[in-house]
């Protein structure tokens, strides 16, 4: 909804919850273009999952991470209004004409497949407001949502970044823009996340990988939405001759050998404690 106030060009896709928070993707006039740019003589690969990546557009639909902090306000204002979420379930027939209506192609297709999937699945279509009021808003959603906006605390949520992702993570298909964002009941949890999320940042592997000279992470262009290229340093393979030395020079005794498989039941816990 605040994204659409603010981006009135920007289509919807999908918003679900995640692990740490949620994600919306959104179809603007930037990654339409970055879309049919990429698919222009290259043959295109399906995979699994999203492909992210970062995105950049002088499209006044674009998301960027400038556009965070104004999408956040809205979204608190729209809190502080304290809307409704109201539930209505609707026949195929209309939920079609009201998506064709808003011109939100890719709400058509996830209707379509709702359909192909069940034909007997009820149709719920979630309005923010009252429905048809002049500052209303509505989605196709499965649901279930809180009563009202009011109930979301608005000094507890954030906007995180802007990604790149496929539509339904395929890059045969158009290039989306995904806005990351995180909500939680109090402040002081938001703030705890906050600090969780530094801690890992400053131990991050491709962060402490590169500082200590054991690889290197590039760019190329031509391949931006498959992700970068690490290559090892010369000083990381003189590490790696170095500690095999060590272990054909002082092979382990029995003792230490049994030690290390002890202390192997605290790997989970500290895999659970890793970046």
């Amino acid at each position: 909804m605040a994204v659409q106030r603010l981006k009135p060009g920007a289509q919807t896709t999908i918003g679900p919850w995640i692990e740490r928070g949620f994600y919306y993707d959104f179809a603007t006039a930037s990654s339409s273009r970055s879309s049919a740019a990429a698919g222009e003589g290259e043959e295109a690969s399906s995979s699994s999952g999203s492909s992210e990546s970062s995105s950049s557009s002088s499209s006044s639909t674009s998301l960027t991470d400038t556009d965070l902090p104004l999408i956040k306000k809205e979204m608190q204002r729209i809190i502080k209004a304290k809307m409704p979420f109201v539930r209505e379930e609707v026949s195929f027939s209309e939920a079609a004409r009201r998506i064709d209506a808003a011109g939100e192609p890719f709400k058509r297709e996830i209707l379509e497949g709702i359909a192909s999937k069940d034909p007997t699945a009820p149709i719920t279509i979630y309005h923010i407001g009252e429905p048809g009021g002049k500052d209303s808003w509505w989605d196709l959603c499965a649901g279930p949502h809180v009563a009202s906006t009011g109930d979301i605390n608005a000094n507890a949520l954030d906007l995180e970044s802007v990604a790149g992702a496929y539509w339904r993570g395929d890059e045969a298909r158009p290039q989306l823009q995904r806005v990351y964002g995180t909500a939680w009941q109090t402040k002081e949890q938001l703030k705890a996340y906050g600090q969780l999320k530094a801690e890992a940042a400053r131990r991050d592997h491709r962060k402490l990988g590169t500082e200590l000279d054991l690889f290197s992470i590039q760019v190329r262009e031509r391949d931006r939405e498959r992700g970068n290229w690490s290559f090892f340093s010369s000083r990381r393979e003189k590490l790696r001759r170095q500690k095999e030395m060590e272990k054909k020079t002082h092979p382990p005794s029995e003792t230490s050998k049994n030690k290390s498989s002890s202390s192997g039941r605290d790997w989970p816990r500290a895999r659970a404690l890793a970046p």
